[in-house]
């Protein structure tokens, strides 16, 4: 059974109307930090001052029952010039701000004493005198959020356990210099006013008593009052009684006691209240999981478990939608948004770029309802099922498994398990390959294959020259030829799996963590195939009938070795041996290089050895010429021939290439497509997979130099 809850207005819904309650306050500063006044040189200037306003803490609201902090966040200062006034009247202003200071964390202000008044004198002869004035500020609350006990908040670097009030937004209007508060122990008091209310100066004693002991917000019933007023009224005349009155034996109890009972018996009562009413939020919290809408209804309204729950149970009946449904794509791009952001696969100006501008408002509404279970249960009502209201289960697993198949059958909506998740994989993987530095880009082709099938390029050679022409007046053919190269597609692929433990505990952080090791996985991946044929040399790709290596001491990295290099890439030649014209541009080497390669691109002078009688000039002659491109996979001790001394030169790889890279169908990058597990495991697996092959193409666009 249910406890039924009470349905009288509590402490915890106080949401509502405790912006009206703190509708102006004041914060008094009562530790010892005091405002500094500071006289100036100048005796026709006025004085000048510096204060501590407020520290970051729990202040203590008069008419409020929970400690407030203010959130220095959201403290709007709407000029650095603010009146500063004696005890918040107006009609008393001494003078005014000329800075306001907020790192978050406390405040604080400078300003002139720049009223000449009987207030301001005051102000200034105390001071001299030492007498330690305090700071309040006067500011309007305009939202308040309600912490209950049993959680934590963090606000202004400092964190405070609930029950408190967190005055989320608030104005400054005023400072003011009063005279110390009843509460030293205190080291910033909160003293509320009510003004624009009731005024306590109008209100009689036994209504200052109420608001002092209950609060302004006490929820007291009027037979309460009625009970409390006369029991009151009777402990003030025996206040009253004349000193050394004797009371007879069948005087009735002292009035004190008797006030103090009943104090005692409608605070308990109220707490009772406040703990029943924390017990019905919870409840509905809990009951309407995924339909805030419904929450925010029930809580507002009073509603109890039981309305609540049936409210719920209608609400969640098998509704299927209609094929072609024109919200259904927004429907999956708003949950795939936020789960990728809830879940921590994106971050919200990275979810932005990839995410049109009506679909991340609608992600970031929903943002903290949404999670794995969340998209479970949209998935089964999407295929008509009924998902429930409590937490994940294998048996909700099950239908999320098996609606998820109905709707990958049917082909007609994008809201699927699989398919919003593989989405978030997706992009989240991306992330992930981008996050490795590659360069093989910059040196190799890339290209696309449509099939796996071997592939034969032809690189048309041909003899264009023009020669003179013939008596006979005709022209000459030329003629044409074919060097050709293959290359193939292949498959790089790992299986990823969320498991039934993951979906039970409605966390994608495994998922998350194996979608981001693939996604550097398969740039890897293509790294080590490619530096594989760099340093394999297969047929001999670099060899010194192709005139394209050196292989001697003389070829270690230096200018001398860069000129050789140059010469000899410059110096190939076609069939009919003619240079064929193409130009290095890049230089690879290992990180041990880098620096030295680095210098040579950036250095316009330079310092180097020379020979007996045979002076060299300082001028770099390869400044700016071959940009510098350095890797560690030339030698990572994981590839075949890897060296550290090895570097090479290209020429330009699009139209020169020495290497190609060819993709299946265009796609560039890794894949992540995923489905259901095996009949015997309850879960969900992905397959990580990416198709693509290298080659080598044209031994005359590359220069090795092996150093030694």
């Amino acid at each position: 059974m249910m406890k039924k809850a009470q349905t009288r207005k509590s402490d915890f819904q106080i949401r509502a109307s405790v912006a009206a309650s703190l509708k102006d306050f004041f914060i008094e500063a009562a530790d010892d930090v005091s405002p500094v006044i500071t006289p100036t040189d100048d005796p026709a200037k006025p004085p000048t001052f510096d204060m501590k306003c407020y520290g970051g803490g729990k202040l203590i609201l008069s008419g409020i029952k929970y400690p407030v902090v203010v959130d220095l966040k959201g403290l709007q200062v709407t000029a650095k010039s603010r009146p500063v006034l004696r005890e918040h009247e107006a009609k008393r202003n001494i003078g005014h701000t000329t800075e306001i200071r907020n790192n978050f964390r406390t405040l604080e202000a400078s300003g002139v004493i720049s009223v000449d008044n009987a207030d301001s004198k005051e102000v200034i002869s105390a001071s001299k005198n030492g007498f330690p004035w305090q700071v309040s500020i006067g500011a309007k609350a305009l939202k308040v959020e309600m912490v209950p006990q049993g959680r934590n908040v963090t606000v202004n670097g400092q964190t405070f356990s609930g029950p408190v009030l967190v005055a989320r937004q608030a104005q400054l209007k005023e400072l003011s210099f009063v005279t110390l508060g009843s509460d030293d122990d205190t080291e910033v008091r909160l003293a509320a006013t009510v003004a624009k209310t009731k005024g306590i100066s109008n209100m009689n004693e036994f209504e200052k008593w109420i608001l002092a002991t209950f609060g302004e917000d006490h929820e007291l019933t009027d037979d309460q009052l009625k009970d409390l007023q006369a029991t009151f009224d009777n402990a003030q005349l025996a206040l009253k009684t004349e000193p050394g009155k004797k009371k007879s034996a069948d005087d009735e109890p002292d009035p004190a006691v008797l006030l103090q009972a009943k104090t005692d018996e409608y605070l308990e009562s109220i707490r009772a209240s406040s703990a029943a009413e924390m017990e019905r939020i919870d409840g509905i919290k809990e009951l309407c999981e995924g339909h805030s809408d419904i929450a925010a209804q029930a809580i507002k309204d009073n509603w109890t478990l039981e309305k609540t729950e049936i409210t719920m149970l209608r609400a969640s009946r098998p509704k299927p939608r209609k094929s072609g449904a024109a919200d259904a794509p927004a429907e999956a791009l708003v949950i795939e948004a936020a789960l990728s952001m809830n879940s921590g696969f994106l971050k919200e100006d990275e979810a932005g770029k990839l995410f049109d501008e009506k679909t991340m408002n609608a992600a970031v509404d929903v943002l903290r309802d949404v999670s794995l279970r969340t998209l479970m249960v949209e998935v089964i009502q999407a295929s008509g099922g009924h998902a429930g209201n409590g937490r994940v289960t294998d048996a909700m697993i099950e239908a999320a498994l098996k609606a998820d198949m109905m709707i990958r059958a049917g082909g007609t909506s994008t809201l699927s398990l699989s398919g919003v998740l593989g989405n978030v994989a997706n992009k989240y993987l991306l992330k992930a390959y981008n996050t490795v530095i590659s360069v093989v880009e910059k040196f190799c082709n890339q290209t696309d294959h449509m099939d796996f099938k071997v592939h034969t390029r032809h690189r048309v050679t041909a003899d264009g020259e023009l020669v003179d022409l013939g008596k006979n007046g005709e022209i000459e053919h030329g003629s044409m030829s074919e060097d050709t190269y293959t290359n193939k597609v292949g498959t790089k692929a790992r299986m990823i799996a969320l498991t039934r433990e993951d979906m039970i505990n409605d966390d994608l952080g495994v998922f998350k963590d194996l979608v981001s090791v693939f996604g550097r996985g398969g740039s890897n991946a293509l790294q080590r195939a490619v530096y594989t044929l760099l340093l394999g040399n297969a047929g001999n790709f670099f060899h010194t009938s192709n005139n394209n290596l050196l292989a001697t001491a003389a070829s270690a990295l230096s200018i001398d070795a860069l000129t050789a290099a140059e010469a000899a890439f410059l110096n190939q030649v076609d069939s009919k041996g003619l240079p064929i014209g193409i130009t290095p541009e890049l230089l690879l080497c290992p990180n041990a290089l880098k620096v030295t390669a680095e210098a040579i691109y950036k250095e316009t002078k330079v310092n180097e050895t020379t020979t007996a009688n045979k002076p060299k000039t300082n001028e770099n002659p390869h400044a700016g010429k071959f940009e510098p491109v350095s890797t560690p996979w030339l030698s990572n001790a994981a590839i075949p021939n890897a060296s550290a001394k090895k570097w090479f030169l290209f020429g330009n790889p699009d139209s020169a290439p020495a290497i190609q890279i060819a993709y299946l169908q265009g796609k560039r990058r890794p894949t992540v497509e995923g489905g259901n597990g095996n009949f015997n495991t309850l879960g969900m697996e992905w397959r990580s997979f990416w198709d693509f092959g290298v080659a080598f193409v044209d031994p005359k666009a590359a220069q090795r130099n092996d150093g030694e």
